[in-house]
This record gives C-alpha cells, sequence and structure tokens, in this order.
C-alpha cells in the first residue's frame, strides 16, 4: 500500500506567509531558495533566508521599499540626515525615523529636546541662552562644550569637529572629518554628495545629498524615472520595468497592470489607466464617470448592467457591458411610409399611440392604426367584423371572418397565402425592413403559429 507523508508545501502557490513565499527542495516554505530572491544577492541554502548586505546604495532600497528610500551601512532606513525628512521634520539618528516638526517651544515635549528651532523641529538649543556652556550651535540645535579645538571634541559622540568660532562641536568641518569623504560645510554634517564630481557614474540629488541615477531624462540614454531615480528604455518585455510601482510593459511603456492578475487581492485592474484599484461593492464605489456602475459579479465598474443604463437608441452589451446601437431602428428617420421607430424594441410600427392615427382611429397593441368602435355595428363586416374589447375593430379568430379569409394576428381578415402558413403569414425579419408591412409580415407570422395550435 503507497504511504503518504504530510510536507509544508509542494508548490509555492501552498506558502501563503509573505516572509516565506517560496517552496523549498524539502518542501518547506522559505524566504529564498536562489540569491536571486534577495536583495542582497545571497541566500543561505541551509536556512532558506536572504543574508549580506540589504543595499549598496539608496537607489537598491527605493527599488526594496520606498519608504525607506536611504542606504545606511547596508540597511535600508528612513533617514541619515535631516535633508531626507519633509521639510519641518528631523531624522532621529538613533532609530533612523523621520520626527514630526513643532510650531512652538511648547510642542517639545522631550527634556532633552525643550526647543523649537528654526527648521520646525524640537531640538536642545536655538540661542547661546539655551545653554550652560554658553554655546549652541544653531546649524544642529545643539549646546557646545565650549570647545577650542578639535581634542575637546573627542568625548562627543559622533561631533569629532571644533567649530572655534561658535564654541561648539559638529561632525565636520572639512571632508577628513568624514567617512564618505564629503562634507556640506554649510550644514558642518557629513553626506553623500554636494556636487556630481562625488559620484560615480551618477548625478547628486541635493535635495538629500545623496548619489542617484538620474535626476531627468538628460542623465540617461534613454528615460529617467523620477519616483526611484532610475534609467530605463522603452520596454519590450515585463523585466526591462525596473520601478516595482510600474513592473508590467504595455506596448513599450511600463504600466502597473494589463490584467486583474497583476493586481492584489481583492483589487481589479482598471483597463482606462492600466492601475491597480479595490473591487466595487456599490455604484458609489465607481469613482471613473466612463464606468459609473457596479458589476457585482466581478466586483468591477462598467459602463452599464440594464439597458436602463444606456441613452434612447441604445443597449446594454450583456458581453461587453457597454453601451451600443439597438439594432433596428433608432429613431423615426431609420423607417418609411411615415412609420415611427419602437426604440424600446427597434422595430418600425405603425404608430406608437393614437396621436399618430388618423380620426376615428386608435393605435392598437399591434402598434397599427384601427377604426375604433363602440360596438360590432361601428365595424366593417368584411376585413374587421368585430368591435374587439380594445375598442377597435378586427377579429379574434378565423370563424368570424368571411369565407376564404384567416384572422391574422395583427387582428383583421385577410387572404391567406398560397402556399403558405396557416393565418396568412408571411416569412419575414422582425426590424428587417420599414414601413408597416415588415412589421405586419412579422406580426402575421405569430398569428401562423396561434392559428396552427388552435387548430390542433
Amino acid at each position: 500500500e503507497e504511504s503518504t507523508t504530510c510536507v509544508g508545501c509542494l508548490v509555492n502557490g501552498d506558502c501563503e506567509d509573505e516572509d516565506a513565499p517560496l517552496c523549498s527542495a524539502t518542501n518547506t516554505c522559505v524566504e529564498c531558495t536562489t540569491g536571486g530572491d534577495c536583495p542582497s544577492g545571497t541566500c543561505d541554502p541551509a536556512t532558506g533566508t536572504c543574508s549580506g548586505p540589504e543595499c549598496s546604495s539608496d537607489s537598491d532600497c527605493m527599488m526594496i521599499d520606498a519608504a525607506l528610500p536611504v542606504c545606511d551601512t547596508g540597511s535600508c532606513v528612513e533617514c541619515v540626515y535631516d535633508a531626507h525628512c519633509d521639510e519641518g521634520q528631523t531624522c532621529d539618528p538613533v532609530t533612523n525615523t523621520c520626527d514630526p516638526g513643532c510650531m512652538a517651544d511648547a510642542d517639545c515635549e522631550d527634556p532633552a529636546a525643550p526647543v523649537c528651532g528654526a527648521t520646525g523641529a524640537c531640538v536642545e538649543c536655538g540661542t547661546d541662552d539655551d545653554c550652560e556652556s554658553g554655546a549652541c550651535n544653531v546649524s544642529t540645535g545643539s549646546c557646545g562644550t565650549g570647545c577650542a579645538i578639535d581634542e575637546d571634541c573627542a568625548a562627543v559622540p559622533g561631533l569629532p569637529a571644533c567649530d572655534a568660532v561658535d564654541g561648539v562641536c559638529v561632525e565636520c568641518l572639512t571632508e577628513d572629518h568624514c567617512d564618505s569623504g564629503v562634507c556640506d560645510t554649510a550644514a558642518e554634517a557629513c553626506v553623500e554628495c554636494t556636487d556630481d564630481t562625488h559620484c560615480s557614474g551618477g548625478v547628486c540629488d541635493l535635495t538629500a545629498n545623496s548619489c542617484v541615477e538620474c535626476l531627468g531624462d538628460d542623465d540617461c540614454d534613454g528615460l529617467c524615472d523620477p519616483t526611484i531615480n532610475r534609467c530605463y528604455s522603452a520596454c519590450t518585455d515585463d523585466a526591462d520595468c525596473v520601478n516595482p510601482a510600474v513592473p508590467v510593459c504595455d506596448g513599450g511603456a511600463c504600466v502597473e497592470c494589463l490584467v486583474d492578475a497583476h493586481c492584489a487581492d481583492g483589487e481589479l485592474c482598471d483597463a482606462l489607466t492600466n492601475s491597480c484599484a479595490p473591487a466595487c461593492e456599490l455604484d458609489t464605489d465607481c469613482w471613473n464617470p466612463d464606468f459609473p456602475y457596479c458589476n457585482l459579479a466581478t466586483g468591477s465598474c462598467v459602463a452599464c448592467a440594464t439597458d436602463e443604463h444606456c441613452p434612447d437608441g441604445m443597449i446594454c452589451d450583456e458581453a461587453t457591458l457597454s453601451c451600443v446601437d439597438r439594432p433596428g431602428c433608432g429613431s423615426d428617420d431609420d423607417c418609411t411610409d411615415a412609420n415611427r421607430c419602437d426604440v424600446s424594441t427597434g422595430l418600425c410600427v405603425g404608430c406608437l399611440d393614437d396621436m399618430d392615427c388618423g380620426e376615428d382611429e386608435r393605435c392598437t397593441d399591434a402598434q397599427i392604426c384601427a377604426t375604433g368602435c363602440e360596438s360590432d355595428d361601428d365595424c366593417d363586416d368584411g376585413t374587421a367584423p368585430r368591435c374587439l374589447d380594445t375598442g377597435v375593430c378586427g377579429c379574434a379568430n378565423d370563424d368570424e371572418c368571411a369565407a376564404g379569409l384567416v384572422c391574422g394576428d395583427d387582428a383583421m381578415c385577410q387572404s391567406p397565402v398560397p402556399g403558405g402558413l396557416a393565418g396568412g403569414a408571411l416569412c419575414a425579419t422582425p426590424g428587417a425592413g420599414t414601413g408597416t408591412s415588415g412589421h405586419a409580415a412579422w406580426l402575421l407570422l405569430l398569428g401562423a403559429v396561434f392559428a396552427v395550435r388552435r387548430r390542433r
């Protein structure tokens, strides 16, 4: 008897944990199976985990997580310098996160940073009077030690240089104070670059003093994606799309999606914008005016769900859920012989209401004009011998017609067609002809069917 063994996975699709999305050779879900699965390019096959540095440049971090765009000693973080944060925010050097700013000293609750500085960040000092040493480094918002030479700053972590003018310890005054070899002398801080000459094969982004591949198309042989500062050419396949926000190649342009499978669970691909959007549950979820209705069966926004969603003369195509021209006539101009177009059916008819008929006539249910009546005496005993319940002259069955005539489906006595169907029916396609004759022929065909059934 064949034995079975329970395993963690057979294929990648069995692995639901986003931190371990791959099925290994040992049938366990792991983070990686090859170096290509890791940002660092190194996978430990024994543990199935990525190892090595996460990044070597800020561009690597933008590819991994745009919320952590700065590479700091092999790890992606939110910030290293204040310049990496939004205006009014400062970078916490311990957590490498951007801290919200302040409007006044009252907004600063940390005793170690009780002053709202000029940049909108809570700092240790704003003026010399805020410091016991009597020396405030206004650029950093920190109190100095009253230094005179660099040796006086040896015990101050991260601030090895003495600004003798202000008597405060700072990160740098010259390039010699920086491991990166670049000192932003205005900010007295070490940075990656202050101009393009500091960048090998790239350009300097002065907003963050970091080297990037490009800032504009002029920096590339092809085009520059400014959201991740990467160069790219018109794509030929998905592999050419380096921005994870637009990973799909569509006719030379990188887009977010082409089909629903390109989107996250619970999202659908908007074919108009090639962007992913949450599946709809109500019409109000559909923001695009060209697709205002929610198709509950698929959760997608569509142009129409029923014919009532379309203008007169159009119907909702069930296959595409879009409004298309109604087959047959769309207006009275499509009908000849002074007939009317019934836009609800796309058929040319004799009348739509009594106003379309002559004096003493009424528009029947068959949409033809007939003489009005109150009794059989008001009717011609030839083609319309009876006053019907509808108040018009006509016939209800063949027995009410003269010998040799039959009652057609238009409720009028008429001669049968030689060799044709009972009841005087004619073969016709609804709406194919124009005028009353085409519609009457269709009605006669239905009359023939009814007549055959009665005679059975």
